[in-house]
C-alpha cells in the first residue's frame, strides 16, 4: 500500500500496488513499460519507465481523475476523465458538491453514459453541453443560486443543459437551478439540428426560461424536432420558450410534451415559429400569462382533461388560441361552464368549440362560437 506519489518516487516498485490517495484508491498492477505520455495518473501511473494500471471494469469515476469537494474548478478533472472513456463506457460522479468553472461537453465523436449523483456548481454560463448521442442522468445542477423573492434573471446566463446537434440522447435531470435557460436544445453548424431526443426532468426551477427551443447558426438550415419532453414543474420567469434562429427555415415541429406543471411562472408557453407539436395534460398554477401562440405558430394540439379559454393570450390577446391549435378536452370559460369538449381555433385563433349538449351559460361567456351536437344534421348524440 503507497501513495502515488511514493510509487512514482520507488526504484524497485512492486508488481501489484494499493494506491491508497483519497478518491483515488485502487489495485494497480504492472503492466510493462512506457512514457508520460501513456499515463494519465488514474487510470494508469507512470513509475520511472514502468507502467501501473488500474484493475477495474465498469464505470470510470470522476475522483479518479482529481474530482474534490476542496477544489474551486474541478472542470480539468472531469473533462479528463471523459477524453478518457471509450465509447459505451460510464462515468460516475460520487455523491458530494462539487465546483466548476467551465462547462462540461459530451462529444460528438463517442457515445457514453454520464451519471451524476451529486450537485453541480457552475455559477455563471453553461453547465452541461451534449452533443450527438449520449445517456445523461443528473440530480442536481445550478447556476446562480437563488436568493431574492424578486431575481433579477437578467442577470441570469447560460443554460443547465444544451443539446447541441443531438439526436437519440436520453436526458434525465431531476433538479436544475438559476440558469437563463434550464435546458436548451439547439442546432448550429451546416444543416445541423437536434431530433429524437427524450428529456425527462422533475423540477426546473428559478431559470429565466425552463425549456428553450432555438437555432444558432447564421448562414445554414438548423432544425429542432421530434423530441419529447417529460415533467416535471418548471418554475421561474417562462416555462416553455421557442424562438426562431437568425437563419432558420424549419418551423419548431413534431415535438411532444407530457405532464409539465407550469407553476409560479409571468409566462407559461410563449413560441414562435412553432407548429405541429403536441402538448398532453399540462398543468397551470399562478401563472400570469398561459399560453402565448404567436403569429408564426399553427396546427398545435393540446390534450387536457380540462384547460381555460382564458389561458390563450396571443399576441397578449386573451382567449386567442393562435391559428389552427386543436383542444381535446374540456374547454372551460371564467365562470367555470364548458365552452366545448372539443375545440378547434381558426385563422384569427378564435375557437370553434363543439358542444355535447346546448349551454347558455357557455355560449355567453366564451369568447369563441359554440356548435352543440344535437344541432347537427344526421346526428344523434
Amino acid at each position: 500500500m503507497m501513495s502515488i506519489i511514493a510509487l512514482q518516487g520507488d526504484a524497485a516498485p512492486p508488481p501489484v500496488v494499493f494506491i491508497s490517495d483519497t478518491g483515488r484508491e485502487g489495485l494497480f498492477y504492472l503492466s510493462g513499460t512506457g512514457s508520460a505520455t501513456d499515463a494519465d495518473g488514474a487510470t494508469v501511473i507512470l513509475s520511472g519507465n514502468k507502467l501501473y494500471k488500474r484493475a477495474y471494469s465498469g464505470a470510470l469515476h470522476a475522483k479518479w481523475f482529481g474530482l474534490s469537494e476542496a477544489s474551486n474548478n474541478n472542470t480539468p478533472a472531469v473533462t479528463a476523465a471523459i477524453s478518457k472513456l471509450k465509447s459505451g463506457q460510464e462515468l460516475v460522479i460520487d455523491a458530494g458538491e462539487y465546483k466548476f468553472q467551465g462547462a462540461l461537453r459530451l462529444p460528438a465523436n463517442k457515445r457514453i453514459r454520464l451519471t451524476s449523483l451529486g450537485t453541480l456548481f457552475f455559477g455563471p454560463g453553461d453547465g452541461l453541453i451534449v452533443e450527438n448521442t449520449h445517456d445523461v442522468y443528473l440530480e442536481k445542477v445550478v447556476g446562480l443560486s437563488w436568493t431574492s423573492a424578486t431575481p433579477d434573471y437578467s442577470s441570469y446566463s447560460g443554460s443547465g443543459v444544451t443539446l447541441l446537434n443531438a439526436s437519440n440522447t436520453n436526458l434525465n435531470a431531476r433538479w436544475i437551478e438559476g440558469f437563463r435557460n434550464g435546458i436548451k436544445v439547439t442546432g448550429d453548424g451546416s444543416a445541423k439540428g437536434s431530433q429524437y431526443n427524450k428529456v425527462q426532468f422533475n423540477y426546473l426551477y428559478q431559470n429565466a426560461v425552463g425549456i428553450y427551443l432555438t437555432t444558432e447558426s447564421t448562414g445554414s438550415k438548423n432544425w429542432v424536432n421530434e423530441n419529447t419532453f417529460t415533467g416535471g414543474r418548471i418554475a421561474g420567469e417562462t416555462g416553455l420558450r421557442a424562438e426562431k434562429g437568425p437563419n432558420q427555415t424549419d418551423y419548431f415541429n413534431g415535438n411532444k410534451f407530457y405532464n409539465i406543471g407550469f407553476e409560479s411562472l409571468l409566462n407559461g408557453i410563449d413560441v414562435d415559429h412553432f407548429s405541429h407539436n403536441t402538448i398532453i395534460a399540462p398543468r397551470f398554477e399562478q401563472v400570469q400569462y398561459g399560453i402565448n401562440l404567436k403569429s408564426n405558430t399553427y396546427s398545435n394540439t393540446i390534450i387536457s382533461s380540462s384547460i381555460y379559454e382564458g389561458s390563450f393570450v396571443g399576441g397578449g390577446v386573451p382567449g386567442n388560441a393562435g391559428k389552427y391549435t386543436t383542444v381535446l378536452g374540456t374547454l372551460l370559460t371564467t365562470g367555470g361552464m364548458m365552452s366545448g369538449a372539443l375545440s378547434i381555433s381558426n385563422y384569427e385563433g378564435k375557437f370553434l368549440s363543439l358542444n355535447r349538449d346546448p349551454s347558455h351559460s357557455a355560449n355567453s361567456a366564451t369568447l369563441g362560437k359554440i356548435l352543440s351536437l344535437s344541432n347537427l344534421v344526421n346526428v344523434v348524440p
